[in-house]
């Protein structure tokens, strides 16, 4: 054993020109590095969304490149429109919400739920008049001071620019409602709901936030193949790069040894001078003296996206001393 070991160390514990020489065997046969990160698929797209008036619902989809959706609803076939009565009324709830829904943390935007009403309304049966009604004397005094006024009007030539008429029409069998909108607070993943009522019909227009739309996960750049040699015992592991401007991002490691140690804060990964660690990848081998190619991860977290990961390879291990 002890044969072995020198043939890898010097005396001093430093490795052995021909560990360097294997070293760079290594590098040359591994073109690969050892920090690849890829980003994980962690969009938190608001795709669609459900809306539903009185008893129905229906489902609509964001078409590409819209922040919109429309969907139009016949109320008329609504158990509580059909239970109506002449001059009754019945308030309808409208709601939305995201469907598929978002994410269990949806990076800051809220899976809100848009909700009002309308209201659908019957007129009261119209009042058939007497047929044959009987004027007052307050009606014909009334009568003759109109006729009265109208043949003064007529003389001084005020007629002669036409008699204008306006008729009262009534209402036909619902309310017609204007147009309603009801924002949500910054930060939510809808908008906006727009609801109008026109006779059995409601339309209802749904605008989703933009700036809540997709939240893109983190990149890891890859790492120096040479950033970690046999002379050294700790490496900053670099910083990872954000689309999504103030987003949080958390650093961490896993796999490694217990006397290993990691500094979030500083991305400072650093290891016994027991351990020669290299940057670039290698393959498994166990050596008698020494273990080859261990590999632990580095990983990197914004506020909603699934973990994006690189991976650092020991290309020998901590000297087997048993």
């Amino acid at each position: 054993m002890a044969n072995i070991r020198k043939s890898w160390l010097t005396d001093d514990g430093v490795l052995s020109p021909l560990r360097s020489i294997v070293r760079l065997s290594f590098g040359a046969l591994m073109l690969a590095v050892g920090l690849s990160a890829q980003a994980a698929p962690g969009d938190n797209a608001i795709t669609g969304v459900k809306i539903t008036v009185g008893s129905q619902s229906q489902n609509a989809v964001f078409a590409a490149g819209s922040n919109h959706v429309t969907l139009t609803f016949d109320i008329s076939g609504d158990p509580a429109v059909q239970s109506l009565k002449a001059g009754e009324s019945v308030n309808l709830p409208v709601t939305t919400v995201v469907d598929p829904p978002l994410l269990a943390d949806s990076c800051g935007c809220v899976a809100n739920e848009l909700a009002q009403q309308v209201t659908y309304s019957v007129p009261p049966p119209p009042t058939v008049p007497d047929p044959t009604p009987v004027p007052t004397m307050s009606e014909v005094g009334l009568g003759a001071l109109v006729a009265l006024m109208l043949l003064v009007a007529l003389r001084t030539g005020v007629g002669k620019r036409g008699a204008k008429v306006l008729v009262m029409l009534g209402l036909g069998f619902a309310l017609v409602q204007p147009s309603q909108e009801l924002r949500a607070a910054g930060g939510n993943a809808l908008g906006a709901m727009d609801v109008e009522l026109t006779g059995t019909t409601v339309t209802v227009t749904v605008t989703r936030n933009g700036e809540c739309v997709v939240n893109q996960p983190p990149t890891l750049p890859k790492l120096d193949p040479f950033a970690m040699s046999s002379t050294k015992t700790s490496v900053i592991l670099p910083a990872a790069s954000d689309p999504n401007v103030g987003e949080t991002l958390t650093y961490s490691v896993k796999g490694t040894p217990d006397d290993w140690k990691f500094d979030a804060l500083t991305r400072t990964l650093s290891w016994p001078a027991t351990y020669r660690c290299l940057s670039y990848p290698v393959p498994p081998y166990n050596h008698p003296s020494w273990v080859f190619g261990k590999r632990y991860q580095y990983m990197v977290t914004d506020t909603c996206n699934a973990p994006v990961t690189g991976e650092i390879t020991c290309a020998a291990d901590q000297w087997n001393q048993s």
